[in-house]
């Protein structure tokens, strides 16, 4: 199960919004695929890690981010690390990003320390 939260201060960029909208358009398109993602082709089959993986790089380069230093799953390590940062508690981390209580994942790879430079890749999310 996935839970979005509304941003209430901007439906620009409110996920939950977003998401109505995308299933919404992709309704007729859907036929019996469960599938969030789904292709933008025929026969608009579930999609593959790796069209995700090219559609995160796109986005991430149309927001000015440096595709070749960050990648899609920077999103989730600058994501799970500015959370702590910010003082969200590493047990609702881990349980957000469907880590075990027990895992070590976030200690390894994703608590890492967030880039003080202004083309960082948090500072350009947050900005954008």
């Amino acid at each position: 199960m996935v839970i979005v939260s509304r941003f209430e201060k901007n439906d620009k960029i409110c996920p939950c919004l977003a998401l109505s909208q995308y299933l919404e358009a992709t309704q007729n398109l859907r036929k019996s695929v469960e599938e969030l993602f789904i292709s933008i082709r025929e026969p608009h089959g579930a999609v593959t890690p790796q069209t995700l993986g090219r559609w995160i790089k796109a986005t991430l380069s149309k927001c000015n981010i440096d595709v070749n230093v960050f990648s899609g799953y920077s999103t989730r390590h600058a994501s799970t690390s500015l959370a702590n940062v910010k003082g969200v508690s590493i047990d609702t981390i881990k349980n957000t990003a469907g880590w075990t209580k027990q895992s070590q994942t976030f200690a390894k790879f994703y608590n890492l320390p967030i880039m003080d430079d202004k083309r960082s890749f948090a500072h350009a999310i947050l900005n954008s």
